[in-house]
């Protein structure tokens, strides 16, 4: 199961994350896009470089930064080549996409599968599910991303997803740590 951080500044968040990664989880997207280099390196180093190996970087600078996950979202114009010995993974729309990713992509997200959480209206009545019966490529894994919660984890993963991502039924909960146990004890009975 992985954790996507929200686009926008959460309270506690640094906090959060640590409990987080002290219940169990094994993936933090690391996803600010409003952050400059220098507030990303501080926000990294702010949860503590101990948990750099479980951490997934969008648009961080190779240069600047030793980072051994990243996540590229433009997947059809990137030489996989620049990330070996790296973790790649990607965000794919249709199950089309997904099948087309090379055996360099760890992961893909898929979505949506719900509708959305934290994007309201996004992912309503998405024929996503539907066409996990079309898979051809189990070289990469397939995450469920879009209106993850407890309730219809389930759904997802009985579909066909390997895995899923969750970022609204987190960061737009009053106990987001409570949260995730919840969800993760799920995930764990696959």
């Amino acid at each position: 199961m992985i954790v996507i951080t929200a686009p926008f500044l959460i309270d506690n968040e640094i906090q959060i994350i640590r409990q987080l990664f002290e219940e169990g989880l094994v993936l933090l997207h690391v996803r600010k896009p409003t952050y400059s280099e220098s507030d990303k390196k501080e926000f990294v180093k702010a949860i503590g470089l101990e948990f750099l190996d479980k951490m997934v970087f969008h648009n961080f600078s190779l240069e600047n930064f030793s980072c051994p996950n990243y996540h590229i979202s433009d997947w059809q114009n990137v030489d996989c080549n620049l990330f070996q010995e790296k973790s790649i993974s990607t965000a794919t729309h249709s199950i089309d996409e997904f099948n087309q990713l090379s055996k360099e992509w760890k992961y893909a997200f898929l979505s949506p599968v719900f509708e959305s959480i934290s994007k309201v209206g996004y992912g309503k009545n998405s024929p996503i599910l539907g066409t996990i019966v079309n898979r051809t490529n189990f070289n990469t894994e397939l995450v469920a991303l879009g209106g993850l919660d407890k309730n219809n984890m389930k759904i997802a993963l009985d579909s066909g997803f390997d895995s899923v991502a969750l970022l609204g039924s987190i960061w737009l909960n009053d106990h987001p740590v409570q949260k995730f146990k919840q969800c993760q004890k799920i995930v764990h009975s696959y």
